[in-house]
């Protein structure tokens, strides 16, 4: 059975009562003046910053899960961000998910916030974050240990001739000014910046150098171009993580060679390369050879057949994150058993492309394989759900999460598999289960899921001829009218 939803304790309560009260209060000032709207946000603020630092930070997190509640008006957010945004502050995130994001708001009012949060740790500005923003967070935040300057993007559309411009507000010179943020430990920018030449403003690899350079303390920065950044640089850095989206094994020994902390690693290479292939063997022989040891690697588009279980043999004892997607080399059953034997202390696993094969060669899992799994996210085109599914999940006590695709495969084969396992008594920790294309179950099957896992919280899953979307959400009524904490998306 799913579990039970559990009362708030008085600490939530008290959160979430007091969060209400200033939402109100705010609302209500909306329409007096400047002056008098000034006083009442003083006086607020001055009745929260008797309350101890740690509950300031859980009041001003928990307006995020409020969210729901979040006024249309522009005047009312900015009042309510006033609010929060007081000189104690140690951590601020923007929630994405309501009007702090989207209202758009004025740049000049963040830059206005800006100089209260002088004592702010942690700094989240997705989507509104600009160079004159982080200029001034360079002044006025000193203790910043970790910031998010994902920028502001506007679509500019134009019709003669028909095109559109994107148009983003973070660039080098506003990266390079964070260098005066000293103990600045992590920095997270847009994911990728392969559009640079269409905008107006990007970061670029001269400006990843230089912040490289100036800030020895960093530890994370996800430029998907480090090849280019590791070019010349020649100086020893302590970051944990390197992105790459056009690797060569020059670039990575350079990166490697100077980032002796490195234990995650992300490689992407487009499908037009010509000598992919190449480019593959030597990644691979240069990640075997380095001394680092290795805790998440996720490559895309790179060749794996071949180079992958020499690497496993030589580096797979470390690995805790491995995520696999080479659309022109599909992965076998042996193959996943494989990386499972190797990998005695995997955590997270992630094939995109699974395939059936007729070898007749069958590997069994070792006793430590898949023991200490909680992810799992397997997807191809017409894959034995026995061969691969049945012997990791037989193994893998732990898991959480579980996602699975299978294009043009048998379409009620899961019903068996799942059947076969739950009776030996797996699952028992699983809290997401995602069943989407070629992964139909039955009415009776999704019964004895909620009845067997008993930690189950979310499941998506697509209708089917054994499974009507009424059956189901008749059946989800039933234990949510029970109090059950459980959650059915349909359609997935």
């Amino acid at each position: 059975m799913p579990l039970l939803i559990q009362p708030k304790t008085l600490y939530n309560g008290c959160l979430n009562f007091v969060n209400f009260i200033i939402d109100l209060t705010c609302e209500s000032i909306a329409e007096e003046d400047e002056a008098y709207l000034n006083f009442r946000i003083a006086k607020l603020q001055e009745l929260l910053q008797q309350l101890p630092i740690e509950v300031l930070d859980d009041i001003c997190e928990n307006r995020r899960l409020l969210a729901g509640r979040m006024s249309t008006d522009v005047r009312v957010c900015e009042i309510k961000l006033r609010v929060y945004m007081h000189r104690q502050m140690r951590h601020f995130k923007i929630d994405t998910g309501s009007n702090e994001c989207h209202l758009k708001l004025d740049d000049r009012f963040w830059r206005s916030q800006i100089y209260l949060l002088s004592r702010i740790q942690v700094l989240d500005l997705h989507l509104v974050c600009t160079d004159e923003i982080l200029e001034m967070i360079s002044k006025f935040c000193p203790e910043l240990e970790e910031i998010n300057i994902i920028s502001r993007v506007v679509r500019e559309t134009s019709q003669e001739p028909p095109s559109t411009k994107i148009k983003q507000f973070v660039s080098d010179k506003g990266l390079t000014s964070l260098s005066k943020c000293t103990r600045l430990k992590r920095i997270i920018l847009n994911k990728r910046q392969t559009l640079k030449a269409h905008l107006e403003r990007s970061v670029t690899a001269v400006g990843v150098k230089e912040v490289l350079k100036r800030l020895p303390s960093l530890e994370y920065i996800n430029y998907s171009e480090m090849g280019e950044v590791f070019e010349d640089l020649r100086q020893i850095t302590r970051l944990v993580a390197i992105y790459d989206s056009n690797p060569s094994s020059e670039s990575l020994f350079n990166a490697l060679l100077y980032c002796p902390f490195v234990t995650q690693i992300f490689l992407s290479m487009s499908k037009e390369l010509p000598d992919k292939e190449k480019r593959s063997e030597a990644i691979f022989n240069c990640l075997k050879r380095s001394a680092n040891q290795f805790t998440r690697i996720e490559l895309q588009g790179i060749n794996t057949v071949g180079y992958l279980s020499e690497f496993l043999l030589k580096k797979g004892e470390y690995l805790r994150v491995l995520s696999l997607n080479d659309p022109k080399r599909v992965l076998t059953s042996k193959e996943v058993i494989y990386i499972g034997n190797l990998c005695a202390n995997l955590t997270q696993l992630s094939i995109r492309d699974l395939s059936d094969e007729n070898e007749r060669q069958i590997i069994k899992p070792l006793p430590h394989a898949f023991r200490k799994l909680q992810h799992l996210n397997l997807s191809g085109k017409q894959w034995n759900f026995q061969k691969v599914l049945v012997p990791v999940l037989l193994k893998a006590r732990h898991l959480e999460k579980l996602s699975l695709l299978n294009l043009h495969g048998m379409t009620f084969e899961i019903n068996e598999v799942l059947q076969k396992v739950i009776k030996e008594g797996c699952l028992q920790n699983l809290r997401e289960l995602y069943l989407r294309c070629g992964c139909f179950v039955s009415l009776s099957l999704l019964k004895k899921l909620l009845k067997k896992c008993k930690q189950i919280e979310s499941i998506s899953l697509r209708p089917n001829v054994l499974l009507q979307k009424a059956d189901a959400e008749m059946l989800l009524n039933s234990y949510l009218e029970k109090n059950y904490k459980i959650v059915f998306n349909f359609d997935f």
